[in-house]
C-alpha cells in the first residue's frame, strides 16, 4: 500500500487553531505537536505549540520551546508573556514577572498582554498589581467579556460584590454567547450564596449552541453538585441541629455514584504522610498544652478574626463570648461561633471510617460558618472556587473533593497519631483540597488546632498578614512531598500562642 501522504502544515495549524477555538486542549496539543514535527523552525508554530501546552497544564514542556523562542532576534511579546506564564505556572514569580513586564514594555496597546500580566501577579499573591493590570487592559478594551470578567473577580475578594454583579452584567450584556462570562455569573451566584441563581445560569450556559466539551463538562458537574446540595440540605441542617454527624453520614451513603478521587495531590499526600511516619518526632518543638487563663477558647477565637492583639480588644471578646448577648455583626458572630466549637472539640473527634469522615469534615464546617449563608455551610463547593480569575493555584475539582477527602483524611489519621505530624498533614491536606467554597482556611486551622490539643500541644494562634506564607508553605510542601517547613511554621506558631496566654494571664498584655 502508498504511505499516507506527509500532512500539511497549514492545514495542521488550521486544526490546532479550530482545537484552540473549541478549548480542546488535549486535541490542540496534539495537532501543534504534529506541526511542529513538521516545521520545527517556524516562530509561530513554536509559540502555538507551547502555548497549547500551557493551556494543557504542561508548563515544563512548554519552557525550552519558549526559552529558545525568545533567544532569537525579533521575539514578540506574545513569545515573553507566555514564558512568563509558564514560570509562573512553576512558581518561578520573580522571573515570570520580570518576562511579563518585558511583554508589556514590548506591547503597551494589546489588551491580552496586560490580561496575563495580571493574572500572573494574580497568582504570585499580588491582588493590587492584578488589578492595575486588569485596569489597563479596561482602558484599552473596556467591553472585553474576560477583562471584565476579572475586574469582577477583583471587585469580589474586595467585598464590593454589587460592583462585581454590575461588572458581570455588563459582560453579558456585551457577550450575551460568551460561554466564561455566562459560568462565571454563575461562579459569582454561588459565591453570593444565590443557588437558584446559580442554576439558572448553568442551565443556560448548557442551552447554547457549540458549547465547548471543556466547559460543557464543568457545567454538567456544577449542575449535578447543585442537586446534591438541594439532597442535602435537610440532613445538614438535622445534623447540625442535632449536633450529631450520623444524619448526615447516613445521608452520603445514600448518594449515588462512587465518588471521584484527585490521584495526583492523593498520591502526593501519601508520600508526605510516610515521610512524616518515618520521622523523628516533632512534638517537642511545640509549647505544651496550657489554658492559664481558663478561657482559651474565646483567646483562639479571639485570635482567629481581629486584627487587634491588645488587651481591651481581647477583653471585649471575652465579654461577648461568656455573656450570651446577640453579636453586633457577622464578625462578632464569628468569634461567639468559633469558641462554641473550641469548647467542645475535644468530644468532636473524627471518626475512623472514610465516609463518616466526610460527614464530619463537613459538619464541623456548618459548626463555624452556620451564620454566613454565602459561604454553603457544610456543602462542598459546586464550582471552581478561583474560576474568575483563572489564575490562582490548581486546586481540586469540585467532582473530586469528596473522594479525595475520603482517601486523604482517612490515610493520615490511621497512621500518624495525634500531635505535630498529624496537625501538620491534615492543615496541609485542607488547604490543598479547599472543598468548600469559603472558609477553608478558618476549618483547616480550627482542625488542626483539635489535633495539637489531643496530643497535649498548645493550638497555634492565627497572625494576620502571614496567610500567603502558610497557602505557599502547603503548596511547597505539595510540590517538595515534604511537610517539614510547614511543621515548624506551625510549631512556632503554637509557642506564640503559648507566650500570648501567659502574658494574658499575667497581666502583662497591653
Amino acid at each position: 500500500m502508498p504511505a499516507d501522504p506527509p500532512e500539511d502544515v497549514t492545514d495542521l495549524v488550521r486544526i490546532a487553531s479550530d482545537f484552540d477555538a473549541r478549548r480542546d486542549v488535549r486535541a490542540a496539543a496534539e495537532a501543534w505537536s504534529r506541526a511542529h514535527v513538521r516545521a520545527p523552525t517556524r516562530p509561530e508554530i513554536r509559540l502555538g505549540y507551547a502555548q497549547s501546552l500551557i493551556r494543557a497544564a504542561r508548563p515544563g514542556d512548554a519552557l525550552p520551546l519558549l526559552e529558545a523562542l525568545i533567544a532569537m532576534p525579533g521575539a514578540p511579546a506574545a513569545a515573553w508573556l507566555a514564558y512568563g506564564v509558564a514560570l509562573a505556572l512553576l512558581d518561578r514569580y520573580r522571573e515570570a514577572l520580570r518576562a511579563c513586564e518585558r511583554a508589556t514594555a514590548m506591547a503597551p496597546g494589546i489588551c491580552e498582554v496586560h490580561l496575563g500580566h495580571g493574572d500572573v501577579l494574580y497568582r504570585s499573591g499580588d491582588w493590587a498589581g492584578a488589578r492595575r493590570a486588569y485596569e489597563r487592559a479596561h482602558e484599552i478594551a473596556p467591553d472585553h467579556p474576560d477583562v471584565l470578567g476579572k475586574l469582577a473577580h477583583i471587585a469580589h475578594i474586595r467585598k464590593e460584590r454589587p460592583k462585581a454583579r454590575a461588572l458581570l452584567e455588563r459582560a453579558l450584556a456585551q457577550s450575551p454567547s460568551h460561554p466564561t462570562t455566562r459560568y462565571n455569573f454563575a461562579v459569582l451566584a454561588v459565591l453570593d450564596g444565590r443557588v437558584e441563581e446559580a442554576r439558572r445560569e448553568v442551565e443556560a450556559l448548557l442551552a447554547m449552541p457549540g458549547l465547548d466539551r471543556e466547559m460543557h463538562t464543568t457545567a454538567l458537574e456544577t449542575l449535578a453538585l447543585l442537586d446534591e446540595r438541594d439532597r442535602l440540605a435537610a440532613p445538614v441542617a438535622d445534623a447540625l441541629a442535632r449536633d450529631d454527624v450520623d444524619p448526615l453520614a447516613e445521608a452520603l451513603r445514600r448518594e449515588p455514584g462512587s465518588p471521584l478521587t484527585d490521584n495526583a495531590l492523593a498520591d502526593a499526600m501519601r508520600e508526605m504522610v510516610d515521610r512524616a511516619a518515618n520521622a523523628a518526632p516533632i512534638d517537642h518543638a511545640f509549647a505544651p498544652r496550657s489554658d492559664r487563663s481558663g478561657r482559651w477558647h474565646a483567646i483562639e477565637s479571639h485570635l482567629a478574626f481581629r486584627t487587634s492583639r491588645g488587651a481591651p480588644a481581647l477583653e471585649r471578646d471575652l465579654r461577648l463570648v461568656a455573656s450570651g448577648i446577640a453579636p453586633a455583626d457577622s464578625v462578632d458572630d464569628d468569634v461567639v461561633r468559633h469558641a462554641c466549637a473550641v469548647k467542645s472539640r475535644p468530644a468532636n473527634r473524627p471518626p475512623e471510617d472514610a465516609l463518616a469522615l466526610d460527614a464530619w469534615l463537613r459538619l464541623a464546617h456548618a459548626r463555624l460558618l452556620a451564620h454566613r449563608v454565602e459561604c454553603w455551610p457544610g456543602f462542598y463547593k459546586p464550582t471552581h472556587s478561583t474560576q474568575l480569575a483563572g489564575s490562582a493555584h490548581a486546586r481540586v475539582s469540585p467532582p473530586y473533593v469528596s473522594g479525595t477527602v475520603r482517601t486523604i483524611l482517612p490515610e493520615i489519621t490511621r497512621r500518624l497519631p495525634p500531635g505535630g505530624w498529624r496537625a501538620t498533614l491534615v492543615l496541609a491536606a485542607i488547604l490543598l483540597i479547599h472543598p468548600f467554597v469559603d472558609g477553608n482556611k478558618r476549618l483547616a486551622r480550627f482542625i488542626a488546632n483539635g489535633e495539637l490539643e489531643a496530643a497535649g500541644l498548645m493550638p497555634h494562634m492565627h497572625s494576620p498578614g502571614k496567610v500567603r506564607k502558610l497557602l505557599h508553605l502547603a503548596i511547597e510542601a505539595r510540590e517538595r512531598r515534604d511537610a517539614e517547613p510547614l511543621a515548624t511554621w506551625l510549631a512556632a506558631a503554637s509557642r506564640e500562642s503559648a507566650r500570648f496566654d501567659a502574658e494574658w494571664a499575667a497581666g502583662t498584655l497591653r
